[in-house]
């Protein structure tokens, strides 16, 4: 069972494999400093502090040399907090915004510039997918992508408009899949297709969301059936600080509710990366080079 924490988690393990020069975490948060970053009054919840000198420290224990760091729910459409994050990082960092439709071009450009290179959107209802189109002909010009975070029956209904967007899509957490129904569970294989198409990549992330165990072992046949599909159009991140709480808790939830943060040991889990693929040819893929592609990092 994971337990919570009000403090950012830090690994107990560390790496029991070669970590690549260029691996990449594609899926973590940075919240705080309060004084520096004050919340978005109409935040769905709230979270702790998790700083970019503490992710730092977690990458540096997972010998991980560059970061993707998401928006967070917290900050609404004010991504100071994120482009902060990106710029400490050195040219190490990439980062995925949350913003208007409405938003002007000269802050696209200047979001850019900063390192941004896609727009996140959390999809709870099929009126939510609605945002998907004008938000990717905003951001087309400047080629970055959407990413979406959504629970699979809503992704499954809205196949048609998934596939008719013109900006790759990259889908979080494994697009909301359980475990412990397997790759048959209904609207797995719709993910599947996705994949193959070639416009879609997916992150193998968030992976306690969707495990009703805490070693992850229920996980396996989902990854296994994701890396046969398309390996060239997966990456992965442990999302990081680990927000407690389900996509539901964002529409129920009240702003005044602190999440802790899950107190998940991120080494433990990184070392389950070798013993589910073990050809380091498929993980080169996974870790370095589909997140240098899809960031548009230097190739390590």
């Amino acid at each position: 069972m994971v337990t919570t924490t009000e403090i950012a988690p830090q690994p107990i393990s560390r790496p029991n494999f070669e970590v690549l020069k260029g691996a990449c975490n594609c899926h973590v948060h940075v919240m705080g400093p309060r004084a520096e970053f004050p919340l978005f009054p109409g935040r769905p919840l709230t979270y702790g502090v998790a700083t970019a000198e503490e992710l730092s420290t977690m990458l540096g224990a997972l010998m991980l040399e560059r970061v993707i760091v998401v928006q967070s729910v917290i900050y609404g459409t004010d991504n100071r907090c994120l482009v902060d994050a990106i710029r400490k990082f050195s040219g190490r960092a990439r980062g995925i915004a949350v913003i208007d439709p409405e938003v002007s071009n000269s802050v696209l450009e200047n979001l850019h510039r900063d390192g941004v290179r896609g727009v996140r959107v959390v999809i709870n209802s099929p009126e939510a997918s609605e945002r998907l189109m004008p938000l990717a002909l905003k951001i087309q010009p400047l080629g970055w992508h959407l990413q979406i975070y959504g629970e699979l029956p809503i992704l499954f209904a809205k196949e048609r408009e998934l596939c008719d967007l013109p900006v790759p899509l990259v889908i979080d957490h494994l697009g909301g899949a359980k475990a412990s129904e397997g790759p048959g569970q209904p609207g797995f294989n719709m993910l599947l297709r996705l994949l193959r198409s070639g416009n879609t990549y997916m992150k193998l992330s968030g992976l306690h969301r969707c495990s009703g165990r805490s070693d992850l072992a229920d996980v396996e046949d989902l990854v296994l059936a994701a890396a046969e599909a398309a390996p060239e159009r997966l990456v992965w991140g442990n999302d990081w600080p680990h927000p407690a709480h389900s996509l539901s808790d964002m529409v129920t939830a009240s702003k005044e509710t602190l999440v802790p943060w899950s107190n998940i040991d991120d080494g433990a889990d990184f070392n389950l990366i070798p013993r589910w693929l073990p050809d380091p040819c498929l993980r080169r893929l996974i870790l370095v080079d589909n997140p240098a592609r899809l960031y548009g990092f230097p190739s390590a």
